[in-house]
């Protein structure tokens, strides 16, 4: 890399590119096909054949890839932006609120199996005002955003306002995670699912009544904490 050791300018890059994604195509599924786009011919010999760039860009939305200059700067001409800006702008936290509005947005809007209200109902609040926070219209105070980082199991609320999750490229809710198992399984041929599915029998099938004790156990500490909050 230009900038050698630096591996929160690498960090960056790369947070800077999927902001890039999301302020075209606020859905992340649609994100490879542009980061390979802007990548274009940066991708070379070194880089697989070009039938395998979608999994290069695949690589740098996970972060899993260490990006070269040519690379960097073939993604800056691409968006008409200088390579330092790229380095060493931090592009979600140049609008204020940003960061926190659209991390609640991301972690609330999709609650997977749970309704809304059942939602609303585990973080002590009325559904009108979990769709306020959806929305952007109300912030949740201190108390509110401590239960939603203990929820998401986030190390603390501040994550919240200074951690870009809402670019995340990975699933982060449980409504995502199980749309990502439950369409990788269904892409899986029969012989590969047939020799997959004793090993997911050994994960899954002893822990159901575990899982069904851990749960019921996590939603009484929930109900716990939620009385403590009103006092």
């Amino acid at each position: 890399m230009v900038h050698g050791n630096d591996a929160g300018a690498e960090q960056r890059v790369r947070v800077n590119i999927r902001f890039a994604c999301w302020e075209r195509e606020k859905q992340s599924a649609r994100w490879l096909p542009l980061v390979a786009e802007w990548l274009g011919s940066s991708l070379g010999d070194g880089d697989g054949r070009p039938g395998d760039r979608g999994r290069f860009a695949g690589r740098v939305l996970c972060d899993l890839q260490v990006l070269s200059p040519k690379h960097v700067k073939a993604v800056a001409d691409a968006l008409s932006r200088d390579q330092q800006d790229l380095f060493y702008e931090d592009w979600p936290a140049a609008t204020p609120g940003l960061m926190l509005t659209e991390n609640l947005r991301r972690l609330l809007a999709d609650p997977g199996e749970q309704t809304k209200a059942q939602l609303a109902e585990e973080l002590g609040v009325s559904p009108a005002t979990l769709s306020r926070w959806i929305g952007g219209t109300q912030i949740p105070d201190k108390t509110a955003r401590g239960m939603i980082a203990n929820l998401f199991g986030l190390r603390s609320s501040e994550e919240l306002e200074s951690s870009p999750i809402f670019l995340s490229y990975l699933p982060v809710t449980h409504g995502e995670r199980v749309a990502w198992l439950s369409s990788r399984l269904k892409d899986m041929s029969w012989r590969e699912l047939h020799e997959l599915f004793p090993a997911l029998l050994r994960i899954f099938g002893p822990l159901d009544g575990a899982l069904a004790e851990v749960s019921s156990k996590r939603q009484e500490l929930r109900r716990l904490k939620r009385t403590a909050a009103r006092r």
